[in-house]
């Protein structure tokens, strides 16, 4: 990890069209990947020895300057704490996270989610007393950028799948996605 982040946010995931897939139209390994409802960094910690994040960027941003991904949030919502992460397990880049906190769920100090540094959100929010519930799953298909080819230093591979969700807490929604990675072990359980 770097001592610097970006000043500003450089979204490393393309727009894309995300779906409500059914579970039969999706390969079995994958549809238990995109549609699992518990903790990803859970997942991960099973499957690898040493799991990090590498924070891209973490700050206010105006809603205004997220464009589309704006719209998932309450119109209220002017700004949001945006992080974006790398989760790199046993030294390979799994997933890149993407959340959007909405300023008023933030007057929740409890809940710590503007310090998170290099905890994972997951662990954060799935050891609360209240654990989050996860709904309004979505899925894509994504054709990955250059430049976080070029980040993650692995070979562009098609598709890359990306998932994107709300977690709602007693004290408010925040928004997730998850695009996983060509090193995740989500591509080496699939049988196509």
């Amino acid at each position: 990890m770097t001592d610097r982040q970006p000043a500003r946010s450089t979204p490393l995931l393309p727009q894309c069209d995300w779906f409500t897939h059914s579970l039969a139209v999706l390969p079995a390994s994958v549809a238990g990947w995109l549609h699992d409802m518990r903790s990803t960094t859970a997942k991960f910690k099973q499957r690898s020895r040493c799991l990090q994040i590498e924070c891209c960027f973490e700050g206010r941003v105006a809603s205004r300057d997220l464009g589309a991904e704006a719209l998932v949030l309450p119109r209220s919502v002017d700004v949001v704490w945006l992080r974006e992460v790398l989760m790199i397990a046993d030294g390979m880049p799994w997933l890149y996270g993407r959340t959007l906190i909405p300023q008023p769920l933030l007057e929740h100090a409890e809940l710590g989610l503007t310090t998170l540094g290099t905890t994972p959100l997951g662990e954060r929010l799935f050891n609360l007393p209240v654990p989050p519930q996860r709904s309004d799953i979505e899925v894509a298909v994504v054709t990955p950028p250059l430049v976080l080819v070029t980040r993650v230093a692995a070979p562009p591979r098609q598709p890359w799948w990306a998932r994107r969700s709300r977690l709602m807490l007693p004290q408010g929604s925040l928004f997730v996605t998850d695009l996983f990675l060509p090193a995740c072990p989500i591509y080496q359980e699939t049988h196509e």
